[in-house]
Formats: C-alpha cells, structure tokens, sequence
C-alpha cells in the first residue's frame, strides 16, 4: 500500500512540475519573440548578445543559456553556462531533465507570425 501511494505521490509531483514548467515556457515565448525576433531577422548580432546578456544575468531569470540559431540552424549568438559546439538535444519531459539538472527546450521565433 505504501509504494502505491509513493508511487502516485510521484505521478503527482511529476504532473505538477511539468505543467509549471509547460506554462514558464509558454510566458517566456512572447518576451523572446518581442525581444530577438526582429535582432535575428535583421541579423543585428551585436544588439542580439546584448539582450542573451541581458537575460540570463538577470538575477529574476531562471535561464541557464540561450542559444539563437537561424533557419538554417547557424549559430548567431549564445551566452550563459552551455558549449556551443554541442549543443543539447532537448528534453521532452521534466523527467528527462532530472540528468543535469536543467531542462534544455527550443523556442521557434517569429515576427509577426512568420519563423525567422
């Protein structure tokens, strides 16, 4: 009886932290949106490190590292604690993050609703 309540106790805890997580992600789009999207289509990298510096220092952030690529998966800029020779697969679940302690996403930009 006891690993069964352990075990939902689990599948609770998991469910809740991947819902926050989910919606952490889904706040920060906008704010990346607004603040590369228009950098990396005008290929403004000096203005695009400014701002990656900008956020990941900020000491309100839970960013670990940003990576911009373009559509062509060219490295434009990166900053913060990330190799960028090999960059991370993404992790698919909360769960998947438990390895290193950080959960590695991709946010596609836009301006306007059109990928850049």
């Amino acid at each position: 009886m006891l690993a069964l309540l352990l075990a939902n106790s689990f599948r609770l805890l998991n469910n809740a932290l991947e819902s926050q997580t989910r919606s952490k992600l889904e706040m920060l789009v906008p704010l990346l949106n607004s603040s590369l999207g228009g950098r990396v289509f005008q290929r403004d990298h000096a203005e695009i490190q400014s701002i990656l510096a900008d956020l990941i220092q900020s000491r309100h952030s839970e960013l670990v590292y940003i990576i911009v690529l373009d559509q062509q998966d060219k490295l434009l800029a990166v900053r913060g604690d990330v190799d960028p020779l090999r960059l991370p697969q993404s992790d698919l679940t909360v769960g998947d993050a438990a390895r290193d302690l950080v959960f590695d996403t991709y946010v596609p930009l836009s301006v306007q609703g059109t990928p850049v």
